[in-house]
């Protein structure tokens, strides 16, 4: 019987294998029935499957999967290698028979081993192209290029080329000025012979001699009425005054010639070769200035006949540091004269050594009207004293950092006997008056002894060429005017005095104390008699209220009252029983008759002196609009706020020089630079009494800046070294800490033979000692955090 099965429901054939028969392909339905296969043209049968013909159709689909699997995995190349016994092992573990797995075995042997073709890396996988980052590398490099030759481009022309360009002007201006100047000094030259004057007294000949070794017996030592300048002198001081600027633009050239030599060989610039041929003008020049000036370099002998050895110079107050200073410049700079006898040098100091406010005065004499030092018993440096004392004398090795007044004293009398500076000084001699003479161009200068007040007959006069002061001013005390004082100070049970007679805080023992002054002795007399005092009062203008541990610190007063109280500008009142002035203290200069002493002013058309400054000066040093002369007056020391001992060092060569002709200043120049930095300190500081205050005073930022100019003026090579710009901010942390070092006894193990190497030893243990402070505040402040 045949049935018809719809040919959509027939699935597709799947194989069945076996290992022993070639597969055969049955129809399968979804029932689970197999289509048997008819002879050609006979209808297809469909038989229903028992149960054990099912499980063994499942069986061959198993086995076959079975075997299609260890075939797979005889044929991995990674188990290839491997031992065949372990590989028919598992193979027979996962249920095939020995028979299948030795045909699979077999089969796989008769199978070929190709290896396996390798290709080059760069064939196989695809190289990315770098040509994107190498264009942008390129990029980068032309801007970067053009970016920095736009700035060098922008300097080159900002400052370089002005600075040249200007330089070639000036250069060929100057060269154009010096002929015309030659010109005018051959010109007065034959004027001058014209006037009945011998060659002679202009030119040394061998004729000469005689002339003068004849008129040496009619020469006087003694000075000559004043009588008025004849045509003669005029003549001879008109041409030392052209010699001199001649001088100056003969340096000034060498100073353009170095210049253009050192633009020529960085910048390869035209115009300025370093390889030009001498100008025989110039040279000639420079000859007739240099035997002209020969013959000129005391003008007075020639005319008024007191001496062919000049008395060049005097000092007042010669015993301290810039007195000290001064003699051993013009040692070094005149010690082939001295030598020869040819000049005269003399110090006067009114003490009776040397040491100036260094040397100590315990006790001072209640007769008189000052002390004479204001020193007080506990003082020590406020800076190190490599940084302090003269670069040309180092202290002694293991000396303290930070040393007394005793030390420093001492380290003074070194330096005299170290350099030969005694045997110039006269000792206990006050100088009384000094005066210009302008008939005789020359100072006369009348002394004393010391202490003696009346009596002409222990007078001493004296005239000398040139005259330095270089009295300090530390001497005369300035006490503020402040309202109601003289109504406080009225009562019996209160008192007052100057920093300059303290010397020990025990009189303020269960006192009530105001210190007025925030300087250097202010700020330690308030520390000392804080210890002491029942109430100590700290008065600073510039600073805030505020409450320490033993000091009330306070403003600006603003007036005192009968009644014991000093009342503030904060509305804020002490009661006080005693007062101490830290001031400061005046420019006194009494002795010098032809220097008016007056309130500031703003403008003024002759020196004076204001008591808070000395005005005009050039350069804090020369005088102008005086009468006398500029460089026949130098003041020493006079700025505030840069260690004087490297202050009066620089100040000397410069005054010596310019005394001497070795250099010639334009005073002119100088007297408008004057005006103009009174004009800016007017306008910073409104009244002309804070405008004399500030005058004179440095901060430390320009203080060195100031030395290394005064450096430059005097034609000297010699600055201010680094080091000391870099350790003289760190001032105050040193002393700091220098005093933990001695409270902790290990100053001395620090110091000790620190010194015997040289100054650089000095600079070791100085940054040492900013480490150790330095470390100490990263340390508290980590605790902190």
């Amino acid at each position: 019987m045949s049935v018809d099965t719809p040919i959509q429901n027939t699935p597709a054939m799947e194989p069945v294998v076996s290992p022993s028969t070639d597969p055969v392909e049955i129809p399968a339905t979804s029932s689970g029935e197999i289509q048997v296969p008819q002879p050609t043209g006979q209808s297809t049968v469909t038989a229903p499957l028992t149960e054990d013909e099912k499980k063994m159709f499942e069986d061959q689909q198993n086995s076959s999967d079975l075997v299609s699997k260890a075939q797979s995995f005889l044929e991995s190349s990674e188990l290839r290698e491997s031992n065949s016994k372990d590989k028919a092992q598992y193979l027979a573990d996962k249920g095939l028979s020995e028979d299948t797995i030795d045909e699979l075995q077999q089969a796989l042997a008769s199978i070929p081993i190709v290896p396996p073709r390798t290709y080059p890396e760069a064939l196989v996988s695809p190289t990315r192209s770098r040509l994107f980052e190498n264009l942008v590398t390129v990029y980068y490099f032309f801007a970067y290029a053009a970016g920095a030759s736009a700035v060098l481009t922008w300097i080159y022309s900002k400052f370089v080329f002005p600075r040249w360009a200007r330089m070639i002007i000036a250069k060929r201006r100057l060269r154009e000025h010096q002929l015309g100047l030659l010109e005018r000094l051959t010109k007065d030259l034959g004027e001058h012979r014209s006037k009945c004057l011998t060659a002679s007294m202009i030119a040394p000949t061998e004729d000469s001699k005689p002339i003068i070794a004849n008129r040496l017996q009619d020469l006087s030592s003694e000075v000559p009425p004043a009588t008025p300048k004849t045509s003669k002198q005029h003549a001879l001081q008109s041409m030392t005054d052209l010699t001199g600027y001649l001088s100056s633009q003969i340096h000034l050239t060498s100073a353009l010639d170095a210049a253009a030599r050192a633009f020529q060989f960085q910048f390869s610039m035209p115009g300025a070769t370093s390889n030009q041929p001498k100008n025989e003008v110039h040279e000639q020049l420079k000859k007739e200035i240099r035997s002209l000036k020969g013959l000129l370099i005391n003008r007075r002998t020639f005319m008024q006949g007191n001496s062919l050895v000049p008395n060049l110079g005097r000092l007042i107050g010669a015993g301290g540091a810039a007195g000290l200073a001064t003699l051993k410049v013009f040692l070094d700079e005149l010690h082939d004269y001295l030598r020869a006898g040819d000049i005269e040098i003399v110090g006067f100091e009114q003490r009776e050594d040397v040491g100036g406010v260094w040397l100590a005065e315990p006790r001072p004499d209640l007769s008189k009207e000052w002390p004479e030092t204001p020193v007080y018993d506990s003082l020590t440096t406020n800076v190190p004293h490599p940084i302090m004392l003269f670069p040309s004398h180092l202290a002694p090795p293991s000396t303290p950092l930070f040393t007394n007044s005793q030390t420093v004293n001492e380290y003074m009398r070194g330096y005299v006997d170290r350099f030969g500076l005694r045997k110039h000084i006269r000792f206990n001699t006050q100088v009384i008056a000094a005066t210009w003479n302008d008939s005789t161009y020359q100072w006369k200068i009348k002394t004393r002894p010391y202490g003696r007040q009346s009596g002409e007959e222990a007078t001493s006069v004296s005239h000398f060429d040139h005259l330095l002061v270089t009295n300090g001013h530390y001497r005369h005390p300035f006490i503020p005017d402040i309202e109601g004082f003289r109504e406080w100070a009225s009562s019996d049970s209160r008192s007052y005095i100057h920093s300059i007679w303290y010397r020990i805080p025990d009189p303020y023992r269960d006192r009530d104390v105001l210190v007025i002054g925030g300087g250097r002795s202010g700020v330690d007399c308030s520390d000392e008699i804080s210890f002491v005092a029942r109430k100590t009062v700290h008065s600073v203008r510039s600073l805030e209220d505020q409450e320490f541990e033993h000091i009330i610190q306070r403003g600006a007063i603003s007036h005192f009252t009968s009644d014991g109280f000093v009342h503030f500008k904060n509305g804020k009142s002490e009661y006080v029983d005693r007062v101490i002035f830290a001031t400061g203290y005046e420019y006194d200069c009494s002795f010098l008759t032809q220097l008016p002493v007056q309130e500031p002013q703003h403008t003024s058309g002759h020196l004076y002196n204001s008591r808070f400054h000395i005005y005009p000066l050039a350069l804090h040093t020369f005088p102008l609009r005086a009468a006398f002369p500029p460089d026949s007056l130098a003041f020493i020391g006079l700025p505030i706020g840069i260690t004087v001992f490297s202050l009066v060092e620089v100040q000397a060569t410069l005054a010596i020089r310019q005394m001497t002709g070795g250099i010639s200043l334009d005073f002119a120049h100088e007297l408008s630079q004057t005006l103009r930095r009174n004009e800016d300190l007017q306008k910073h500081h409104g009244s002309a009494l804070e405008v004399a205050r500030a005058w004179h005073k440095f901060g430390p930022g320009t203080s060195y800046d100031f030395l290394d100019f005064i450096w430059q003026k005097a034609n000297d090579s010699r600055r201010i070294p680094r080091w000391k710009r870099d350790l003289m901010p760190e001032g105050y942390v040193m002393r700091t800490e220098w005093r933990e070092l001695e409270r902790l006894g290990l100053a001395r193990k620090w110091v000790h033979g620190v010194g015997r190497g040289g100054i650089q030893e000095w600079i070791d243990l100085m940054w040492r000692v900013v480490r150790r402070a330095k470390d100490k505040q990263r340390r508290d402040m980590a605790l902190l955090i």
